[in-house]
């Protein structure tokens, strides 16, 4: 399966900024003492990455979760994870958007640009770079993706270490110079 490597910035650094239809509230959320599990949010994969962020795995402290409800009901999430193995070409301050989800009944609402928009805006001004992942044969997310202004870095395979899927990582294979379509082997 291949992937590709969004990055967010350098050609469109001002895309325009999704709206939200009203009765939807916006937060983002990040784990405390008070409440380390967000209400309405499934606890698998939730407990993974609580523990990533706890157990300091994540390489900084900018682990968090966007959370989109209406009417109290979670309808969209998008996770923002820190570098980890999972990651080695991402640098210390750099952060991925990921394990992202709409409701079923949302999809096509604009959710998810909104989302990335609302991520960009956040974290921009703390961060280096701003990553999305996506299976090239999802194209409802790289719609998203590239409406919220990334543009696509390279390709990638998911590899296996010491033959266990689950301690993988990601490998980009080829990137493009300044997003002109020009391909470069890495």
């Amino acid at each position: 399966m291949n992937y590709l490597f969004y990055k967010y910035g350098e050609i469109d650094s001002n895309p325009p900024f999704a709206i939200l239809k009203n009765g939807y509230e916006v937060e983002i959320w990040r784990p405390t003492l008070g409440q380390w599990v967000p209400q309405g949010i499934n606890w698998f994969p939730y407990l993974i990455w609580f523990s990533f962020h706890v157990f300091r795995i994540f390489r900084n402290k900018m682990f968090s979760i966007l959370i989109i409800r209406n009417q109290g009901a979670v309808v969209h999430r998008s996770y923002t994870f820190p570098r980890y193995l999972r990651f080695p070409l991402m640098q210390l301050s750099d952060v991925q958007v990921g394990d992202t989800w709409t409701a079923p009944n949302c999809r096509g609402n604009g959710l998810a640009s909104f989302a990335l928009n609302y991520i960009v805006a956040h974290y921009n001004s703390i961060t280096r770079d701003i990553w999305y992942l996506v299976d090239e044969s999802n194209i409802g997310s790289i719609k998203a993706v590239e409406k919220a202004g990334f543009y696509c870095f390279g390709e990638g395979v998911r590899k296996s270490r010491f033959g266990i899927n689950m301690l993988g990582y990601y490998e980009l294979k080829v990137t493009y110079e300044n997003s002109t379509g020009i391909k470069r082997e890495s």
